[in-house]
């Protein structure tokens, strides 16, 4: 074939351009022997091309041997039926078991829930019903101490929210003589 005519088809193949039929016409002069010397590299291409169709179909499965592969299929999946027919007989043992056992979790939670609020009542009881001072005197003396503790200090904020006050005072008189 001319090499001429050849190397316009492999510029339309490269450029995705050709039909079926002049890719055909590109396979059979590659892969015949006197391409090698002109393209080396498309004949390459093309002999790569081949070599691996070949083996796509080589490893296609024949007729026998996917019919003993849905065979062994099925007889994997009656021996696995078994089996679990085998296990069948714990199944119901086994939820029946697992719902009393739900039963009893939620049962010893709600007690211990239960238990420690009683407990946490008790304690607190106690606490409320014990007086701190078996003086009463000096139980006097320590909640007058209290008592003038805040007092001291809430006096101390009014004396800085007076402050404020004036501050506030002098801002009103500043924005009245700029405003007139």
């Amino acid at each position: 074939m001319d090499s001429k005519k050849i190397e316009a088809l492999l510029e339309k193949y490269w450029s995705c351009e050709t039909s079926l039929e002049e890719e055909q016409i590109l396979r059979d002069y590659f892969l015949s022997k006197e391409a090698g010397n002109n393209f080396p590299d498309s004949a390459i291409l093309f002999q790569y091309y081949d070599q691996e169709k070949k083996k796509q179909a080589e490893n296609i499965l024949s007729d026998r041997e996917i019919l003993d592969l849905v065979q062994q299929s099925e007889s994997d999946q009656i021996v696995e039926k078994e089996k679990n027919e085998e296990h069948r007989h714990y199944l119901p043992w086994f939820g029946t078991l697992s719902k009393i056992a739900a039963v009893l979790v939620v049962v010893l939670t709600i007690t211990f829930i239960v238990y420690r609020e009683q407990v946490k009542e008790d304690a607190l009881a106690s606490i409320l019903q014990s007086d701190t001072y078996e003086d009463t005197q000096k139980a006097f003396e320590e909640t007058m101490k209290a008592l003038n503790l805040i007092s001291k200090h809430l006096n101390a904020g009014k004396r800085q929210t007076m402050k404020l006050a004036k501050f506030s005072e002098a801002e009103e008189v500043i924005e009245k003589s700029i405003v007139n």
